[in-house]
């Protein structure tokens, strides 16, 4: 049960809480769990505590003195500070430009001046040869990602280095590779949102498992007509319309999505795009749409206490723009639990084996793998414990 940070649960209320975490342990997946009845007892301690004005407020005046963004997770980051001065020595005009993100809105500093300001925070100590250097990076959840923890909604949420200019995986794809070159492997999950989405939100599940099986048929066929003569190579165009998908699943809109790359109204109309599957199956653009909006709705009404607590949560930030659809965003928190669950396992399988784990990134980690093990091997190996953590195939892949 959560207290809010600004007001106090009044008895109803917390009673009412109290009713719908009890629902939830006692139909949920962890019904049958042995230690459900202990978990049953201290909510029950819970709710006798917060029923009493003084104890509720001496429990969050306690939680806000001890930070209600605690570090989840330190780790030592080697970065080839070597390859990022060569990069600024040798860099042309492109890198005093403000590259893009994703989504179309701008980074705020140039290439040049995001390498600059990572230089300024690398150490070197006697682990550091041959141009190595690293960062010591702290790691904690966004504010709503952390008060979801602590609430019990999620057990994981997506970890962000505190200080984001110190942490290379914020920079762009290509300093990335610069900055970590030499650090070690990337092992990321494939189509990790689509797949926690399919596992969750029954009304999706068909039309996912049938995009997600067809997956490089479907997005190169519609690559290659919505970009016909824009001289994009296969890579582009498959990126653009990895796009697309990666949008829908959050509920963006196609023609959203359109203008960001640059696609003008009729141009290409891919509303009623069909993709020929062969055996008399057809993947139906239409129809993906139509059960992704359906899907988000349905998850929130499903965790009616947890989509409160993101509406409130939004009201006080005064954030507008996602108060007018907080579904969308209690939607992000549960697939960044699987996330965060994967990530979880990831680590502790390094943990195990010795390898040295440098860099969070999401649902992935950047390791130095240790002995014998190939990058290869190290993949299926991941693949194994974190379809394991979350009872459904999550495969995972090493970067090139």
């Amino acid at each position: 049960m959560s207290i809010p940070v600004r007001g106090l649960l009044d008895r109803a209320r917390v009673d009412w809480l109290y009713r719908r975490v009890l629902q939830r342990l006692q139909t949920g997946p962890g019904a049958a769990h042995p230690g459900r009845r202990e978990a049953e007892s201290r909510l029950w301690a819970a709710r006798q505590l917060l029923r009493q004005p003084g104890q509720q407020l001496r429990a969050r005046d306690e939680a806000v003195r001890a930070g209600l963004r605690p570090v989840t997770r330190r780790v030592r980051c080697a970065v080839d500070g070597r390859a990022l001065r060569e990069y600024m020595r040798t860099a042309g005009p492109a890198a005093d430009v403000v590259p893009m993100h994703k989504d179309g809105t701008p980074y705020g500093a140039t290439r040049r001046e995001m390498v600059r300001a990572l230089l300024l925070r690398l150490r070197v100590d006697e682990r550091d040869v041959d141009g190595m250097a690293h960062v010591c990076l702290s790691y904690r959840h966004s504010l709503l990602g952390a008060l979801l923890v602590a609430a019990g909604h999620v057990v994981e949420s997506r970890e962000y280095a505190c200080d984001r200019g110190s942490d290379p995986f914020t920079l762009p794809r290509t300093l990335r590779v610069v900055a970590l070159g030499r650090t070690g492997v990337g092992m990321d999950d494939v189509a990790a949102f689509p797949n926690a989405k399919a596992a969750c939100v029954t009304p999706c599940q068909r039309q996912i498992r049938l995009f997600l099986t067809h997956r490089e048929l479907i997005m190169t066929r519609m690559g290659d007509y919505a970009f016909e003569g824009a001289g994009l190579t296969h890579a582009e165009r498959r990126r653009r319309i990895k796009g697309l998908f990666n949008s829908l699943d959050m509920d963006g809109t196609l023609g959203a999505w359109r203008g960001r790359v640059g696609l003008t109204d009729g141009q290409r109309p891919l509303a009623d795009f069909e993709v020929d599957l062969g055996d008399g199956c057809s993947f139906r653009f239409a129809v993906y749409r139509g059960v992704m909006r359906h899907g988000t709705a349905w998850l929130a009404s499903r965790l009616p206490a947890m989509r409160e607590l993101v509406v409130a949560h939004l009201r006080g930030e005064g954030d507008v723009a996602r108060l007018a659809h907080p579904e969308r965003t209690l939607a992000s928190y549960v697939f960044q639990e699987a996330e965060g669950l994967s990530r979880r396992a990831k680590l502790q399988w390094a943990v195990r084996g010795g390898h040295t784990v440098a860099n969070l990134q999401h649902d992935g980690i950047v390791v130095s793998l240790e002995g014998s093990v190939a990058p290869a091997q190290a993949a299926a190996q991941l693949t194994q414990v974190c379809t394991r953590a979350l009872a459904y195939r999550q495969c995972v892949q090493h970067e090139a």
